[in-house]
């Protein structure tokens, strides 16, 4: 009897430690949220989605903010080592390009709901298949906006020069998405360090050029309510306003992929 009381004791404190946690992980996005710039042609914050994930290292909760679906979510401030590239796109100087097994490393952190990482898929797909080809790749609607597109959840990417590595860390229910998969450590590292806010989609291409939020030439608008084979008729022929959109961003991912590969020793 004795026992049992102790138990429920402990139980009862390990619940007060993880409310007080998550109590202060809320004041903190409240406070993150309030110091976002408020500028009058900037659209307005609609929603936030907070996954909480409470495991052996304790409680991590993942944010994602999101506005109106003309547009991407801000991205955190730049670390002070990075240099502001083309597009969304930033390289941090500070940072040797991140090489696994001779192959040049890109990560991707989204979640299946959202519908910037929707669109930043059909651009990182076509800039991939330049290297590489893709198996078991699905296909899925973005719960939030409807946005067609794939999952890299169950896919395999084979390439000799890339070795991609993507985590797809939350599923496709809005407004309240559960945890999917989990980052992997260099994943967890390079999106701590560069989007510590939580913001995705995140593209790491050799650990140093990132992208935190969607990139520039997508817009969600465009995207929202087409079909997965009218977006994927526009791919293949290599035309229309879809296209357009998906080929600026592949462009740039390609860009700075070749601009990491050329300086492997």
């Amino acid at each position: 009897m004795s026992s049992k009381r102790k138990k429920n004791t402990r139980s009862t404190k390990d619940r007060e430690q993880l409310l007080s946690k998550f109590d202060n992980l809320h004041k903190k996005v409240k406070k993150d949220r309030s110091t976002l710039p408020r500028q009058s042609n900037t659209p307005k914050l609609v929603a936030v989605a907070v996954i909480v994930v409470i495991g052996m290292g304790g409680i991590y909760a993942l944010t994602q903010f999101h506005t109106s679906p003309s547009s991407t979510p801000p991205p955190p401030p730049p670390v002070k080592t990075a240099v502001k590239l083309a597009g969304n796109y930033y390289n941090d100087t500070s940072v040797t390009p991140v090489f696994t097994n001779n192959k040049l490393t890109i990560v991707y952190v989204g979640g299946e709901f959202c519908p910037f990482c929707a669109m930043e898929r059909w651009a990182i797909v076509m800039a991939l298949q330049n290297y590489g080809n893709f198996t078991g790749l699905q296909t899925i609607t973005s719960a939030e906006d409807h946005i067609p597109t794939y999952t890299f959840v169950g896919s395999t990417y084979t390439s000799s020069q890339i070795d991609f590595e993507p985590a797809e860390v939350s599923n496709n229910v809005y407004p309240n998405p559960s945890p999917l998969q989990s980052m992997n450590a260099l994943q967890n590292q390079l999106f701590s360090k560069y989007s510590p806010q939580g913001y995705f989609p995140f593209i790491s291409i050799g650990g140093s050029i990132y992208q935190v939020g969607g990139g520039v030439s997508l817009k969600a608008n465009s995207f929202s309510g087409q079909t997965l084979s009218s977006v994927q008729s526009q791919v293949t022929a290599k035309s229309g306003s879809l296209y357009d959109q998906i080929q600026a961003e592949a462009t740039l991912i390609t860009t700075y992929i070749n601009s990491m590969l050329s300086q492997q020793s």
